[in-house]
Order: C-alpha cells, then structure tokens, then sequence
C-alpha cells in the first residue's frame, strides 16, 4: 500500500500545480487538494478493499471533490490496490457426496422443534433452534411475569390490609 500512497502524492503534486500553481504548492501545500486525513482513509479503505467506484469513494472519505477527481483516484486504486478475484471464480467447486435435498426425514434425524429451548442444534440439522426471552420473576412472592413493584403481585402494598391507616375508610 505504499506504492499506493506514493502515486497519490504524485497525483496531489501534480494536481495542485495544475489547479493552484506552484507558489500555492509551496506555501499551502499538497492538502489543497486532498488533505492528508482523506489520504490516509483512501489507503486504509483500499486496503480492506471498500472502494470499488467513486461513489464509495464519497461514502467511505466524505471528501467533497470525490465527484470531480473520483475517477482518477478509482482509478490509481485499480493500478496499485486491484480488487480480489473471489475464490468461486478461480476454484472449481468439489462435488457434494451427499444431499440434504435428496435426503429422507429419517437420515436428517429429529425435526428442530423438539430441540428444547436454549439448546443448541446439531450441526448436521438444517434449522436453528430460537431462544425465548426469560421471563422477570417476583422477588416478594416468587411469581413469575410480574415484579415486586407490580400491582399483579399478591403482596403489594395496595392489596395489604387497609387498617389503620387515616385516609381510608374502616372496614366493618
């Protein structure tokens, strides 16, 4: 990626003495351009392979001249960073010895739903098992669904015995 680097810096010299002359070269710099921040996400993003065109170009950099200078950048990217050619173009597939599709409910073994809750699957088994959200239980009364702050409890202090207290009316 220092190639990669090093072209871009020729290409920003070269650019901003086109655009800006050389006295701006020299007095402002290269960033006139690109500033140095830009540089440095445009080698990180082609090194992970990110930027493809000049629209990830933007998305990836947020640089406001990606439109005007994207197609030269996109194009020193192909020169010293080319994209990977992915592995199913190159490698020929081996053939499958056996098939799920073509196989009987019997050779794939139980069906997921009696794989109880939390377990995981085999990993021959074609479906996942879903893990259910634990239920809150009650610290007051051991109940399960509801808290101790919960009018459902049984023990709430709503549902106490209303005696002695001043603002109520007794109970005969």
């Amino acid at each position: 990626m220092i190639a990669l680097q090093e072209a871009l810096d020729d290409w920003r010299e070269a650019k901003t003495v086109a655009v800006y002359g050389w006295s701006n070269l020299h007095d402002i710099g290269l960033c006139i351009v690109m500033p140095n921040s830009i540089l440095e996400r445009i080698v990180d993003c082609a090194h992970h392979r990110k930027i493809n065109n000049a629209q990830d170009l933007k998305c990836e950099t947020g640089w406001s001249d990606a439109e005007q200078y994207g197609t030269k950048i996109i194009a020193l990217l192909q020169r010293h960073a080319p994209p990977l050619s992915t592995p199913f173009i190159t490698t020929p597939l081996r053939p499958l010895t056996c098939s799920i599709v073509n196989a009987s409910p019997s050779q794939l073994g139980p069906p997921s739903a009696t794989i109880p809750t939390g377990a995981s699957a085999p990993s021959n088994s074609p479906s996942v098992a879903v893990v259910s959200k634990r239920q809150i239980k009650c610290g007051a009364c051991g109940g399960v669904g509801h808290n101790a702050r919960n009018q459902l409890c049984p023990k709430h202090p709503s549902h106490m015995n209303n005696q002695n207290k001043e603002n109520t009316t007794p109970s005969v």
